[in-house]
């Protein structure tokens, strides 16, 4: 704002020297105005008999806003008998082109209470006779605005003064509830915008993973945190943010309707990572889309190939024989697809066609939500370990559902449960 315009019988300016025992909340001086009756043509109020006007806002249609001013009504400075409270101060948002100033002998030609474009930004009533006070008030312009009228009003032939300083405006633009996601160990900035009204205050918060009821301070009176490291892969962390008026010990008392001020806001930080999904203690956290497949669908990969309309790596590339594989001897080391010792991770069918039976002892893999294990006709698979340490482990990646072992039909005539046991020639039969 650049400065204050005197519009009729106002706009007294103190300096600080000149005031008294009355400090200022700023260090540069105040406004002073009267509080007067309304001139009335009928029962219509056409004219404040005294009233100051910030020269430049900018006020914009939508935009919520807090205003604050620090005012004080007094009894002993430049003014006259039958003193009283101020019955109204108000604040009106107008243009420039709606507003008429006079000199000491007019009135200011602006109809208050339906002027040609304005809206009321702060009104505060019962002012009492004392020391300064903070008026706080919450607004949403509803329209475009480049000026603040500003002006008091007496129900009866008193007369009030009022001082006026540090007259501040700010956007409103504190955050809803939000999620935000970072790349893994990327740090995230959390921010509440704006911090111009005086008195206001913010509380940053840690919610405590391992107990959601707990929260810990991370930052007091600070409008953004920055939160470095976010937590570990694919976690989450929760902040929650206050804003607040010191109520219990400002500087100066708050008036009117301060509570509007103080809101709360939780944000959800979270981190975009994987973890190295061939660890299965850590199988829960990966992305499925990151994932480093060591059988995946492309014809360049050794033994993939479409196999009943589906790409699949087919065992032994359908060369008819018996086949074992282990977690340090198989076709897919041989193949140059999969390190000694480590899981498979696959994204398509593995198939053991007819004429193969495929012997797995003590291996690990992981397959993709759209992948299976395929018994053709003929084929044999033989998954069971002799010990503990030839068991085998067949999971879904990331711990989502797999398409599981299937075997080609039919199967025994009226089957309706059991064990597959696939023979060496023929369809599979069950056991039950």
């Amino acid at each position: 704002m650049d400065g204050w315009h005197s519009c009729f019988r106002a706009g007294h300016y103190y300096p600080q020297s000149d005031i008294g025992s009355l400090s200022f909340p700023s260090n540069d001086g105040c406004i002073g105005l009267y509080a007067r009756e309304q001139l009335v043509a009928g029962t219509t109020p056409i004219a404040s008999q005294s009233s100051v006007v910030v020269n430049s806002t900018n006020i914009q249609a939508g935009q919520s806003y807090i205003i604050s001013l620090h005012r004080a009504v007094v009894t002993d400075y430049d003014c006259c008998d039958n003193i009283a409270q101020a019955d109204h101060l108000n604040v009106l948002l107008i243009n420039n082109n709606d507003l008429i100033c006079g000199d000491i002998n007019t009135n200011m030609l602006l109809q208050l209470t339906n002027p040609p474009l304005s809206q009321l930004a702060y009104h505060e009533t019962n002012l009492p006779i004392g020391g300064w006070e903070q008026g706080i008030a919450c607004f949403t312009a509803n329209n475009d605005y480049d000026r603040m009228l500003i002006y008091g009003e007496q129900n009866t032939p008193d007369i009030a003064y009022i001082l006026l300083d540090e007259l501040s405006i700010m956007p409103d633009e504190f955050p809803n509830d939000m999620t935000i996601t970072v790349n893994c160990d990327e740090t995230a900035t959390l921010d509440v915008g704006c911090t111009s009204i005086p008195n206001m205050s913010y509380r940053w918060e840690q919610q405590d993973p391992t107990n959601p009821t707990n929260w810990i301070d991370v930052g007091i009176d600070a409008p953004s945190i920055v939160t470095d490291p976010v937590g570990g892969a694919n976690s989450c962390l929760v902040y929650r943010v206050s804003r607040n008026m010191n109520s219990s010990s400002p500087t100066f008392p708050l008036a009117n309707d301060w509570a509007c001020v103080e809101q709360q806001a939780t944000f959800t930080v979270c981190s975009n990572c994987c973890d190295n999904p061939q660890d299965p203690s850590i199988a829960a956290q990966c992305c499925l889309s990151d994932i480093a497949y060591d059988l995946k669908p492309t014809t360049a990969v050794p033994n993939i190939q479409t196999y009943n309309g589906r790409l699949a790596f087919v065992v032994a590339n359908g060369v008819a024989g018996a086949y074992t594989w282990t977690s340090v001897n198989n076709e897919l080391i041989d193949l140059g697809l999969v390190t000694a010792g480590n899981p498979i991770n696959s994204e398509v069918d593995i198939v053991v066609p007819n004429g193969v039976t495929l012997t797995i002892r003590g291996m690990h893999f992981f397959f993709a939500p759209t992948a299976r294990i395929f018994v053709d006709r003929g084929g044999i698979l033989d998954l069971l370990g002799f010990n503990e340490t030839d068991m085998n482990s067949l999971d879904g990646l990331c711990k989502v559902v797999w398409q599981g072992i299937q075997v080609a039909g039919p199967g025994a005539p009226n089957a309706f449960g059991g064990v597959f046991t696939p023979r060496a020639s023929g369809a599979p039969t069950l056991e039950y």
